[in-house]
């Protein structure tokens, strides 16, 4: 079997998007090596990020590079010239919708929440989604929560619309703890004890009421924890900024900006928990990547997290300071609670792999290229 993917963002140094790409990639050539993987690239960086070679593996670089008018005119050129058996779309669709496309749903904020973007962002994503979710041969939600979002607004029949969670790396896992200890203070020098924050610093990952929070948790407690932010920072960050000049907390917020994936299960596993209280997700990569290094999570009882969490994190309302702020008292001040959430974090962790993804997926684009075939079948006859 041809597979066709849109490599989107892989090369832009952008998360979340560019770790899925570079994943999905790897582990479907893995588990099925006898077929033949067409990458087609938006950044000229995108093989070195993705990093796999072979015979099977096929890299085009899409010209020019502005993104839009390649996605236009370049990648339905390329697509129409290799003639994949499917097509599959792993973060974002393009503009034009191939036959029998499959597209992945990510997430749901950009349905429900669009406000949580700036306009132009805004604006692209409800045409490309409303574009192309009615046509797609199946759109891959990344959670139930994300079908049932889908299912409500666009009312695609629900046998178009498999649940596939995505993987976390297998670099998250326990580490020593004389082995994390050292590197975060080597690398960060951190040698005090500390929430994590990990993600980008937008209005989404409510950014403000989690300093808030921790702000008076450091009052009521009289604490030696920091509150480290390990993220970019977007067009949101101003007014957390100003928030944490308001509280007088800047000596204790530790701002390493966007890190090395590599250091990321380090950072998790030294940290006393995962403060993740967004306020939407469709998924929550975070939740599943600080429970696979035996870090408790404290996150948010909306959208998708508690699917996600299940019984292994603290399920806090992500609009109440007081209630983000009573959870890390509760992970400081109960050392039992902290040893069951690691325990039912390391147990659940395995359920998202991106082994297990790359097999189901696997078995989707059997579906559709069988479909496609008796498709073709009938109508030549």
């Amino acid at each position: 079997m041809k597979i066709g993917l849109l490599i989107a963002f892989a090369g832009r140094n952008c998360g979340g998007p560019e770790v899925g790409e570079r994943e999905i990639v790897r582990e479907l050539s893995a588990a099925a090596p006898q077929h033949e993987y067409h990458l087609y690239c938006l950044d000229r960086r995108a093989p070195d990020i993705i990093d796999l070679q072979g015979d099977n593996i096929v890299y085009h670089l899409l010209e020019p590079s502005v993104r839009v008018v390649s996605m236009l005119t370049t990648l339905p050129r390329t697509i129409k010239r290799t003639r994949p058996d499917v097509f599959h779309a792993p973060v974002i669709p393009p503009p034009f919708c191939p036959r029998d496309m499959i597209m992945s749903m990510p997430c749901s904020a950009t349905v429900r929440h669009p406000e949580f973007y700036p306009p132009l962002i805004r604006m692209r994503l409800k045409f490309l989604l409303h574009r192309a979710i009615p046509k797609a041969a199946r759109v891959i939600c990344v959670s139930e929560h994300v079908r049932e979002v889908v299912l409500e607004e666009f009312h695609v029949p629900a046998e178009r619309l498999p649940v596939i969670y995505p993987g976390a790396s297998r670099l998250f896992r326990p580490i020593a703890e004389s082995e994390k200890r050292a590197f975060v203070e080597e690398k960060h020098a951190i040698r005090y004890p500390y929430f994590l924050f990990c993600g980008r610093w937008e209005q989404r990952k409510n950014v403000v009421r989690t300093l808030e929070a921790f702000a008076r948790f450091k009052r009521e407690s009289h604490s030696e924890h920091k509150l480290v932010f390990s993220g970019e920072r977007t067009w949101a960050s101003e007014k957390a900024d100003a928030i944490i000049a308001q509280l007088g907390i800047r000596n204790e917020i530790v701002d390493l900006g966007k890190t090395a994936v590599d250091e990321l299960p380090y950072l998790y596993g030294a940290a006393d928990a995962l403060v993740f209280a967004s306020l939407w997700e469709g998924f929550g990569m975070p939740i599943v990547e600080a429970m696979a290094c035996g870090t408790p999570v404290i996150t948010s009882n909306l959208a998708a997290m508690p699917e996600t969490a299940g019984n292994a994190a603290l399920l806090v309302n992500p609009y109440s300071v007081e209630e983000i702020a009573a959870a890390m008292h509760r992970i400081v001040s109960d050392a039992d609670l902290r040893v069951l959430l690691r325990e039912r974090g390391l147990q659940r962790a395995p359920l998202f792999t991106w082994e297990k993804t790359a097999r189901k997926i696997l078995d989707l684009y059997e579906q559709v290229a069988g479909d496609r075939r008796r498709k073709t079948a009938v109508l030549s006859q």
